[in-house]
């Protein structure tokens, strides 16, 4: 499957994939699971927020949780909100992480890779270049 030729489905595997790791969080430490929770229930409780303990990631969690609901509920879903498939591609499934602490060192240095460095099909030039390319033309 590809992402960008299936933002929703993409949407909904970036989903499942915050729902399983979410709920290993709270089998790891011990904490009990009602038995009809929510995703957002268990991601807004008390001890998936200590886990977690950084409030940019928590609002990419409600974020993964919101272009999933999106997706189920409308079908729409733009390319632009399949960046957590490509991540989920590209970082979780690739990657063993020692750490909370290596997680979220690992995931900065993927936003910025993301963010600066990765080329972009369409554009054939990394983000950098596009905007570096962009200013001389209109200078």
């Amino acid at each position: 499957m590809n992402q960008v030729n299936n933002p929703e489905q993409s949407a909904i595997n970036s989903r499942r994939a915050l729902e399983w790791i979410t709920r290993a969080i709270y089998l790891v430490k011990g904490y009990e699971i009602k038995e009809h929770a929510s995703l957002f229930e268990l991601v807004d409780g008390e001890p998936f927020k200590e886990f977690v303990g950084n409030n940019d990631l928590m609002k990419a969690v409600h974020y993964i949780r919101k272009v999933d609901n999106a997706s189920a509920h409308t079908g729409k879903v733009s390319k632009k909100e399949s960046f957590f498939a490509l991540m989920k591609n590209e970082l979780l499934y690739v990657n063993r992480f020692d750490s909370m602490d290596d997680f979220k060192r690992q995931l900065a240095d993927y936003i910025d890779y993301y963010n600066n460095k990765r080329i972009k099909l369409k554009l054939k030039m990394s983000p950098v270049q596009y905007r570096t390319h962009f200013c001389r033309q209109i200078n």
